[in-house]
């Protein structure tokens, strides 16, 4: 049985642990309902650009080069740790995937990268920070632009976010969007080719910063919740730790008295 010292280090350590873990909570709510503003005003626009893309096929962003035959898969997880399984979770997602014997990854998020090294999977690092913008948007369609000769197919894998409780692994081909229209009737200006091309370029940005929004969302409400569980955990332990504490002191207490009346008694 521990005694009165082990479980006063006990007690401190546990509500050392649950002062950081309020203060990561309370910093991941902040982040979560920055993001959580920014995504409920993207994502129907997002999803529109998506299909709006289907519109106008690979061709109005690159021209007749029809890309390779391998599959460019682009995998989107958090910066840090301590958000549950929900990079690693990806990962073995990613890894169970049944891909094409040509094919790319590259990574967007540090811990997805640093779990890649670890399980030894061959990938590429893009660098999104926790609070995407547009112009990180256009740097990875800069580098996805770069890598579509090799590669005809790009794939974005990551979690769709549903709730603050629900991230579901995903696979989503973003190219080629294979045109859908048939709008021959249509009069564009100053030409079809150019105006496609500008208005595919915007929508395929426009998708790019929508997902990495998503993914950052979860990512903090993943981490949230963690937190929450952290700091509700060390709050109960530290309550079960104090009553021990207490009934070894009250234990302690209660045999000096008896050891007292009894020299009392017999003196």
């Amino acid at each position: 049985m521990a005694g009165q010292r082990d479980l006063k280090k006990h007690l401190i350590g546990i509500q050392t642990t649950g002062k950081l873990a309020n203060a990561m909570k309370t910093v991941a709510t902040a982040k979560f309902s920055r993001l959580s503003a920014v995504n409920a005003d993207i994502q129907e626009y997002s999803i529109r650009c998506g299909e709006i893309l289907k519109d106008f096929g690979n061709e109005a962003l690159f021209g007749d080069i029809s890309g390779g035959d391998g599959v460019l898969y682009i995998m989107f997880t958090g910066n840090k740790g301590l958000c549950g399984g929900y990079n690693s979770e990806l990962c073995t997602y990613f890894e169970e995937l049944e891909k094409e014997e040509k094919h790319k990854l590259i990574v967007c998020g540090k811990k997805g990268m640093e779990l890649c090294r670890a399980k030894g999977i061959n990938a590429t690092a893009f660098d999104m920070p926790d609070m995407p913008s547009r112009a990180d948007a256009g740097r990875l369609y800069e580098l996805i632009a770069a890598e579509h000769p090799k590669y005809g197919t790009v794939k974005l894998v990551y979690r769709t976010f549903k709730n603050i409780m629900t991230q579901i692994p995903t696979v989503s081909q973003l190219l080629p969007a294979d045109s859908e229209s048939d709008a021959e009737d249509v009069l564009f200006f100053p030409s079809r080719e150019e105006a496609e091309s500008s208005i595919a370029l915007t929508c395929l940005k426009a998708r790019l910063y929508g997902v990495m929004i998503e993914v950052q969302t979860g990512v903090q409400a993943a981490t949230l919740m963690t937190m929450r569980n952290a700091a509700d955990n060390a709050a109960e332990e530290a309550i079960k730790t104090e009553t021990a504490l207490n009934r070894i002191r009250q234990n302690e207490l209660t045999t000096d008295v008896l050891e007292s009346a009894t020299g009392t008694l017999y003196s």
